[in-house]
């Protein structure tokens, strides 16, 4: 599976508007950010292997952010899909965990039921089913149910169906989604739907939408939930002039420029040294009108505004 599969575009030319970045705030004190900064903390050592996850305040911050979602969205059946105390440590990433942890820096898994998954930076799954997921990154999946997702940057999902229970996907900038059904969704840059169909936004004033039903916005200022993106001013220093996501034909990657010089990025390269703020930032997921850049464990996003607001 590769991010944004699906996309049919190859060439994004970017002569349309950037509508922000975000990266990591040290004063953004939202629950959401402590929930992401606690998960990173997991996966510099091997302790989950042997103790699981010991962060007691993780474990009860994820539960207050769901009954905070169970008040918003006014859904009596919204609740953790999986308990830290009903998993076992995964020896390895195979291609199915069922009742499993897993904590990585990045990596894939096929198929995940009833499980939880932390990641320092990004996480692909095939089919995700009653998972609990958590990435500073980005989190890819391509079918999915019932999940909890949480990611700092970017939540990519090609269907994602709940009857009667919701997944509830928390990204601090952008969810994209091809088919969402039921999903509770809170991105405060930008929601991505191509078939929506009984969603219920929160704090996600910019919805891209092809088709739509039954759509119902939510405002949450209780510092649990993300409610606007930080931005930031430095990447302005990088001209994109092109995105080209991933394929059956050719990798990803992003074209820069520098004067009248154009330069390609592919996923692991060093931003070129054109200012000095961007220096040490590398190229780590490129999506459909999507980047991400990383430096030191720190992730900064870039999103453009594309056609179809709703």
């Amino acid at each position: 599976m590769k991010y944004l599969a699906l996309v049919l575009c190859t060439i994004i030319t970017l002569n349309s508007q950037v509508f922000g970045e975000t990266t990591y705030d040290k004063n953004d004190i939202s629950l959401f950010r402590e929930i992401l900064e606690r998960a990173a903390t997991t996966t510099k050592t091997d302790d989950w292997k042997f103790n699981g996850i010991s962060d007691n305040k993780l474990k009860s911050s994820l539960v207050q952010l769901v009954t905070r979602v169970r008040e918003i969205a006014n859904n009596p059946n919204i609740e953790l899909p999986v308990t830290f105390d009903s998993v076992n440590s995964a020896i390895s990433q195979n291609n199915h965990l069922n009742k499993k942890l897993l904590v990585t820096k990045r990596g894939k898994v096929s198929f995940a039921d009833n499980s939880i998954i932390i990641a320092d930076e990004s996480i692909e799954i095939g089919h995700a089913n009653n998972c609990i997921v958590i990435a500073q990154g980005a989190v890819d999946i391509s079918h999915g149910s019932r999940n909890l997702i949480i990611a700092g940057n970017y939540i990519n999902i090609a269907h994602d169906n709940n009857d009667p229970y919701s997944s509830i996907l928390i990204s601090g900038a952008v969810v994209d989604i091809s088919h969402a059904d039921g999903s509770i969704i809170c991105a405060p840059l930008a929601v991505k739907i191509s078939h929506a169909n009984n969603i219920t936004l929160i704090n996600s004033p910019i919805l891209y939408v092809s088709y739509e039903k039954n759509t119902i916005q939510r405002i949450d200022k209780s510092k649990i939930l993300p409610n606007q993106p930080v931005q930031k001013e430095w990447l302005d220093a990088l001209n994109i002039t092109q995105i080209v996501p991933q394929n059956r034909y050719q990798k990803a990657l992003i074209i820069v420029r520098n004067t009248d010089i154009e330069m390609v990025m592919r996923i692991g390269d060093n931003i070129p040294n054109i200012k000095e703020e961007l220096k040490g930032w590398k190229l780590v997921l490129v999506g459909n009108g999507f980047v991400m850049f990383e430096n030191n464990g720190i992730y900064a996003s870039r999103f453009i505004n594309l056609k179809g607001k709703k």
